[in-house]
């Protein structure tokens, strides 16, 4: 069974949780999420932990990461620039869009055949990505960029 929440707290930005604030770079943030997912199988970020628990991870600077699958230009990008904790470092979306752009043209010369390149995305029932076991869904990392600050506590 799901326990409903107020917010989506596993999605949101460190400054959403203990501010309350709401904009254009949270939402970089929330994407970031939304590619980790994407690429672990749909499975939902902070799987088995509580929305608080979720809420105390992403305050303290703990965010997740891109399977190993993905492209590792896709993994930095994430890990250094979608979840930096403060927002400022956080890219624009036209700048996220042209950097996958990017990557999507990198992998199709590299993939000359565009259907090795679909499949590579493929979410469908048929998908050719491996199976792993489900511990290895989510690794937590500790901030690694300068654009990290030290953790915030949060009230329970």
């Amino acid at each position: 069974m799901v326990v409903a929440e107020n917010l989506p707290t596993r999605y949101l930005a460190p400054e959403c949780l203990v501010r309350f604030a709401f904009n254009a770079q949270t939402d970089i943030f929330a994407f970031g999420h939304l590619v980790c997912e994407i690429h672990n199988k749909c499975e939902i970020p902070y799987a088995g932990m509580s929305g608080l628990e979720a809420r105390k991870e992403i305050a303290a600077g703990k965010v997740l990461t891109v399977h190993s699958r993905a492209p590792e230009a896709l993994r930095l990008y994430v890990a250094d620039r979608l979840f930096a904790f403060h927002p400022i470092y956080r890219p624009a979306m036209h700048e996220v869009v042209g950097f996958l752009k990017k990557l999507l043209d990198w992998l199709r010369k590299r993939h000359p055949n565009e259907r090795e390149v679909e499949r590579t995305v493929d979410t469908s029932a048929r998908s050719v990505q491996p199976s792993y076991p489900k511990k290895d869904l989510f690794e937590r990392m500790e901030p690694s960029s300068a654009a990290q600050s030290p953790p915030v506590d949060v009230a329970e």
